[in-house]
């Protein structure tokens, strides 16, 4: 797989489409598109992302961000 198609996969789920939550595995996210790549990639869309241990939890909106410690 592609990380353009793994991208348009990702961003092209329900989930993000709705503006939801998607989440997916740091480790495949390096595997298939790069993190630094991913980041980018984020942060181009606009959106909000956090790594929380193994996982990356990417906010599909353009809301604010609270984060609850």
């Amino acid at each position: 797989m592609t990380p353009e198609l793994w991208l348009r996969q990702l961003y092209g789920s329900k989930s993000a489409l709705d503006g939801a939550v998607v989440r997916r595995k740091v480790a495949d996210v390096d595997t298939i598109v790069g993190c630094p790549a991913f980041e980018a990639d984020v942060r181009r869309r606009g959106f909000r992302a956090a790594q929380n241990g193994t996982m990356y939890v990417v906010f599909c909106n353009h809301e604010d961000l609270r984060l609850i410690e």
